[in-house]
């Protein structure tokens, strides 16, 4: 394949070779973005479950107990399978999403809050 001279300038190269590096930083850090929004909404629904257990003594069973008094409705994740997973003895919880369903494969990542000792945290 023959170009004419000039056909390629060092601007269409730039272009061509710099689009794909540019579409892999956008979607990386709009990766990052969904999960950093997806912890602001847990901090609500944490914040709630903090003033239940302060009014009741333990945590909820469940997160839909939250719903009206403390919070009003559960701000979904925006991250992964896009819906909690809270597990809680009364005196811990756990506020998890999943990034897919093989999460625990070592392939998908699980992004969870702990209590005030650990945060947030994300792993596979």
């Amino acid at each position: 394949m023959r170009f004419a001279a000039g056909s390629l300038s060092l601007g269409k190269l730039l272009f061509f070779f710099l689009l794909p590096v540019a579409l892999c930083l956008a979607g990386c850090s709009s990766g990052q973005g969904r999960i950093d929004e997806t912890k602001q909404k847990g901090n609500q629904i944490i914040r709630a479950l903090e003033q239940f257990r302060t009014d009741r003594g333990q945590y909820p069973k469940s997160l839909a107990d939250l719903s009206p008094k403390y919070i009003q409705e559960l701000p979904p994740p925006t991250w992964g399978l896009k819906a909690w997973q809270y597990e809680s003895d009364g005196s811990e919880f756990t506020l998890r999403v999943d990034e897919s369903v093989r999460t625990g494969d070592g392939n998908s990542r699980w992004l969870r809050y702990q209590g005030e000792k650990w945060g947030w945290q994300i792993g596979d």
